[in-house]
């Protein structure tokens, strides 16, 4: 098994994230069950993980904020690291290893 040259990060929705998800789509909102929404993001290799986090947070907070409403219009304004730790649990891990038996396959951007 190879280790990937990426720190990795675990994001669960909070209160917070379903209410406002709630508040623009109404019913339309899958329910509350955070660990139906656990998304793991790859981060860059940095000489700490907080580093590595605090450079790309606002595109994972984007990233997340589109999965449930996809018009920017009607995202929160206020889109800094303390709303994002409101919102989400964030679980750093520093060592990530590739299980898998072929090169993985990147989604066109």
């Amino acid at each position: 098994m190879n280790t990937v040259n990426r720190m990795a990060a675990l994001i669960i929705p909070k209160a917070p994230y379903f209410a406002w998800s709630r508040d623009v789509l109404g019913d339309d909102l899958p329910p509350d069950e955070p660990d139906a929404f656990r998304t793991v993001f790859l981060l860059p290799e940095r000489s700490s993980i907080e580093r590595a986090f605090r450079t790309v947070f606002r595109d994972i907070f984007e990233e997340l904020l589109q999965a449930s409403v996809n018009a920017p219009e009607l995202w929160p304004e206020k889109r800094d690291l303390r709303t994002f730790r409101q919102w989400f649990d964030v679980q750093l891990v520093e060592l990530v290893h590739d299980a898998g038996l072929h090169e993985p396959i990147h989604d066109e951007p």
